[in-house]
């Protein structure tokens, strides 16, 4: 610490004690001294030294030099000093001066005889004995004691106490208390305890229950002071299975848990429907939770319906027997036919099974074809029995025969053919050639001659 003063004439702006902290800095800041008159203010204004001051304040435990004056004209000053054992505090000389040039004021407060320290910085964990606790100064060299506040306890070789030191603050507060511990909390039943920090005075507890189980009471505990020692706050909670209400009924079906009391987290039962009556859904439903408090079903139950089939089903080009007014129930039956021009493929009629469902397969309609043609003393090009639509043929005679009509035909709608099928008619013949003189034809065991065929004929040699 360092300590500032300034000379007669001049006024100290900013503390007059000045500590060096640990980064290298003043603290507070190093004060100036302002001069309160200039030599040529004073010599103009001759009344200024004239001006009064109220005489000095005294002080507890000290005295000043001007206790045997009577009157305290500007620039007068006085000197403060204190009794045997109490130090002094602030700055020793004020002197009389003026802020207005017409009334006098002592330039600063005066100092103090006594304690060197204020009082002592609140502890957490420890507080000050009987009689400091009321005490606000305390002289260099005073040791305080501390007693451990409730949760504390002593910790020992480590004296509570601290020491006003001469430089007017208190040695450092060690920690002499240190903080009680609480017991295990323990898990709980179907749950855990998660403890945040530890198990001294203040730390916390959480409390989480295993799936399918709720947590019933608080959910987390203080280790706080009971009586002379510490305990966790309150009771612990407990953890409770999560249970659904019972399911619900269903007409024409039943459960399997018609038969017991409660239902818990997981828990299943499965529906069967009534003979005759299938069961629409999933058979079964479990117990679950959806905000970890109340325990609902997973789902809704399932129906149990009564057997029939939808209507049935509608095939291209042709239609059945059924009315949309018919109510279709296992064994019925419905009977298909076709449009014209189209040929029934399959089952002529269908039934409702037990099911509820038509039995398959499906018959359906195609569009009649046409028969293989047939033509006397010819033939056609393919070898297939029945023609598709759009299918084309060509047809040949025999050997002796020519086609009479179009060479070619198409199968059409209905089974019909267009062009129609030709005929083969027989041709007319030529007698056998005639031989030559010194020549002979060709020799072929031909023995029917038709226009167009022809004959080569060889001369003799020379």
């Amino acid at each position: 610490m360092v300590t500032f003063q300034c000379h007669n004439g001049y006024s100290l702006q900013g503390s007059s004690k000045v500590f060096c902290q640990e980064d290298g800095s003043w603290h507070p800041p190093v004060p100036v001294c302002e001069r309160l008159y200039h030599d040529q203010e004073l010599s103009n204004r001759p009344e200024l030294p004239g001006i009064p001051c109220e005489p000095p304040p005294d002080i507890p435990n000290g005295k000043h030099t001007g206790r045997l004056l009577d009157e305290f004209h500007f620039g007068t000053s006085v000197t403060y000093t204190c009794n045997r054992g109490y130090p002094l505090h602030g700055e020793s000389s004020i002197y009389c001066t003026t802020r207005d040039g017409k009334n006098g004021v002592w330039s600063g407060p005066p100092p103090q005889c006594g304690a060197g320290c204020n009082a002592p910085t609140r502890l957490v964990f420890a507080e000050l004995k009987e009689p400091y606790s009321n005490q606000t100064v305390f002289p260099v060299g005073r040791t305080v004691e501390y007693v451990c506040r409730p949760g504390y306890a002593q910790h020992l070789g480590m004296p509570p106490a601290i020491t006003c030191l001469r430089n007017q603050t208190w040695s450092a507060a060690l920690e002499f208390c240190k903080r009680k511990q609480c017991a295990n909390p323990g898990d709980l039943e179907h749950g855990r305890a998660v403890v945040l920090t530890d198990l001294l005075f203040g730390s916390k507890v959480n409390y989480t229950c295993n799936e399918g189980y709720k947590l019933v009471g608080s959910s987390q505990r203080t280790c706080e002071v009971s009586g002379t020692r510490v305990s966790w706050s309150g009771d612990a909670p407990v953890c409770q299975r999560i249970v659904c209400d019972p399911p619900p009924d269903i007409p024409h079906g039943r459960h399997s848990g018609r038969l017991m009391d409660a239902f818990s987290y997981a828990e299943v039962v499965t529906y069967t429907c009534d003979p005759g009556h299938p069961l629409a859904g999933e058979p079964s439903i479990f117990c679950t939770t959806a905000d970890g408090e109340r325990g609902v079903w997973s789902g809704p139950p399932p129906r149990c319906g009564e057997v029939k089939c939808p209507p049935p089903p509608v095939i291209a080009n042709g239609q059945h027997s059924g009315q949309p007014s018919d109510t279709h129930l296992p064994g019925s039956a419905v009977q298909y036919t076709c449009m014209d021009g189209y040929s029934l493929i399959g089952n002529t009629s269908i039934s409702c099974t037990a099911e509820g469902t038509w039995s398959r397969p499906l018959p359906r309609c195609e569009a009649t074809g046409c028969k293989r043609p047939e033509i006397e003393n010819g033939r056609t090009n393919g070898l297939e029995t029945v023609y598709r639509l759009t299918d084309i043929v060509v047809f040949e005679c025999d050997f002796g025969y020519s086609l009479k009509g179009s060479q070619e035909s198409q199968c059409q709608f209905g089974g019909a053919w267009d062009p129609p099928v030709p005929t083969c008619e027989k041709m007319l013949q030529c007698p056998s050639p005639p031989n030559i003189k010194n020549g002979q034809r060709e020799s072929k065991d031909v023995k029917v001659f038709i226009p167009g065929i022809s004959v080569k004929y060889y001369c003799d040699p020379g």
